[in-house]
């Protein structure tokens, strides 16, 4: 009796789990709308370079897929954010080291990213966070590094 309620237990939990962190699955344009402007050396955005102009976002039990057009000169990029609390190597600007970890917090999808690369003094390290929510029908991503923090808005596409 115990095997048969464990199983409905953990499939439960997994059923939850999973329809709530699907409702970010999709294809995604930015609302340019509704964010903010800024500009900077990187172009418009902030740290990290500038934001994707669209994204396609695939979830599954291990780990949540992202094509994104974060590349150089706007080419798309896969980012495999592995769901298993490990660092993983991600793609990142040119000749830094990129590693994420990745997580579900409730139904938002958090990844620290952490980007290193040596500098005449050393390694430089900057690190950030992204968490990845659904606020009504838009896809919010929310980065914060530092003391900034800031919202990029995405329309289903």
């Amino acid at each position: 009796m115990k095997v048969p309620l464990l199983f409905a237990m953990a499939f439960g939990v997994a059923v939850a789990v999973r329809a709530q962190d699907s409702q970010l699955e999709g294809s995604w344009k930015i609302d340019r709308a509704k964010n903010e402007s800024t500009v900077r050396a990187a172009g418009p955005g902030r740290a990290g370079g500038p934001p994707a102009n669209q994204m396609s976002i695939k979830v599954s039990a291990a780990e949540v897929t992202i094509d994104s057009d974060t590349g150089s000169n706007r080419t798309v990029e896969t980012f495999h954010y592995v769901l298993d609390g490990k660092e993983h190597e991600q793609p990142g600007p040119l000749s830094w080291t990129t590693l994420a970890t990745s997580a579900w917090r409730a139904n938002k999808l958090e990844v620290s990213i952490k980007r290193t690369i040596e500098g005449p003094a050393g390694l430089i390290t900057i690190q950030m966070k992204d968490v990845y929510s659904i606020e009504g029908s838009a896809l919010v991503i929310e980065r914060t590094q530092g003391r900034d923090s800031w919202k990029t808005f995405y329309n289903r596409s």
